[in-house]
């Protein structure tokens, strides 16, 4: 499976300090996603990850099943510096979402996660941001939509698995 994409390639030095960047810069370049791109040359790797790619935006959550989402298709490899990628929810309506996390890994202080209802990405609708390496509780949507919104600058982390789920809203 051979697709364009602009990516990001990024040298580090020393494998002991590995979140260390010593150069970052932006290619466009074809990729065959289903075989990875890792150069490994002494001290030096070379990691190639799509920048532009977070899956799809609009994700449909039925009653009695579990959608799941993640920072990248190709997760657990780390992710992109700069990632930008937004999720829209929707469940029937009288649903909740639920929200849990199976799997959290990012950036202490830069990189977030942000989870709001509705479909309108807004300070106003967050209901909560969250960041690190500890595994946040589940988030309960009192909404039949929500949102997430990760906004990742540093990168070369190793993301998130989310799991989504819709319950009828009692009375």
């Amino acid at each position: 499976m051979n697709e364009h994409y602009n990516v990001h390639i990024k040298k580090i030095s020393k494998f002991k300090n590995f979140h260390d960047t010593c150069s970052i810069i932006t290619i466009e370049l074809t990729v065959d996603l289903t075989a990875g791109v890792l150069c490994n040359c002494n001290d030096l790797v070379l990691i190639v990850i799509p920048t532009d790619f977070c899956g799809t935006p609009n994700v449909t959550v039925n009653p009695n099943e579990t959608q799941s989402i993640q920072t990248l298709p190709t997760f657990p490899n780390f992710y992109p510096p700069n990632m930008k990628c937004y999720w829209y929810i929707t469940a029937s309506e009288g649903n909740i979402i639920t929200i849990m996390f199976k799997y959290f890994d990012v950036t202490t202080a830069r990189d977030y996660l942000y989870i709001g209802y509705g479909h309108i990405i807004s300070s106003n609708t967050t209901v909560i941001r969250v960041t690190g390496s500890s595994k946040p509780n589940s988030v309960i949507i009192d909404s039949a939509t929500a949102w997430l919104y990760f906004s990742g600058p540093s990168g070369f982390w190793w993301g998130f698995v989310l799991s989504l789920t819709a319950d009828y809203q009692s009375g």
